[in-house]
């Protein structure tokens, strides 16, 4: 997988590093290597000239299960190099490593869009209070209704402000989930039997590289 060609393509790009499926010590070391190599193929990117650059929105789910320096160097580093990047995380002092250290304070500082939902007074305290005062205080944090939450806006000068989301709809799009699954299966997936063949073809040679070297040995 090419993710220099599929930014450069602006693809829509689904990464599915299920913990249930891979483990916790496997999901985390997958999840650091691919923002690796999405970071590099930015910095790449930037490297053949501006004109040449498609801008690219990076979407981290569970930012905190990959905590590494990378995050903190791509927080400081990726605007420059066209990549923007989305953190969720359900707790802001989930942010903490032991080994890569206090990344919080990197991530505030670095991201110029913050949202806030409704969060325990613990968390509402945590460096939060300087990026929605004076129009909020940390308990307003707290109080927050459903569906409710607030947004700091720095680089756009617009003073803090309060928002309401919808509420979630029943499941009436049902028909429109299959629909596009079955348009990127077509668009970007690879038939089953193609599938089934490559994967044959690949332990076969495998198989034969196993024997030549064991033969090899003798």
């Amino acid at each position: 997988m090419d993710l220099g060609d599929l930014m450069q393509r602006n693809s829509i790009v689904l990464i599915n590093l299920s913990m249930a499926t891979l483990g916790e010590t496997e999901c985390q070391i997958s999840g650091s290597l691919l923002l690796i190599m999405f970071h590099t193929a930015a910095m790449r990117a930037n490297a053949s000239g501006r004109r040449a650059r498609q801008p690219f929105t990076l979407i981290v789910d569970e930012a905190h299960t990959f905590i590494s320096p990378v995050i903190a160097q791509m927080c400081r580093e990726s605007r420059k190099f066209g990549l923007g990047l989305v953190l969720f995380t359900q707790a802001i002092e989930s942010l903490r490593h032991p080994v890569a250290g206090d990344l919080s304070t990197a991530v505030l500082a670095s991201t110029a869009t913050k949202i806030f939902m409704r969060l325990s007074g613990r968390e509402a305290r945590h460096q939060l209070g300087e990026h929605i005062s004076p129009e909020f205080t940390a308990a307003d944090l707290v109080r927050l209704p459903n569906f409710h939450g607030v947004m700091s806006m720095a680089a756009a000068g617009i003073p803090p402000f309060m928002f309401k989301t919808d509420p979630p709809e029943p499941a009436a799009h049902a028909d429109a989930v299959a629909f596009m699954r079955e348009l990127s299966g077509r668009r970007y997936g690879t038939p089953v039997i193609e599938a089934d063949r490559l994967v044959v073809l690949c332990a076969r040679r495998k198989s034969a590289s196993d024997s030549s070297a064991r033969h090899g040995l003798r």
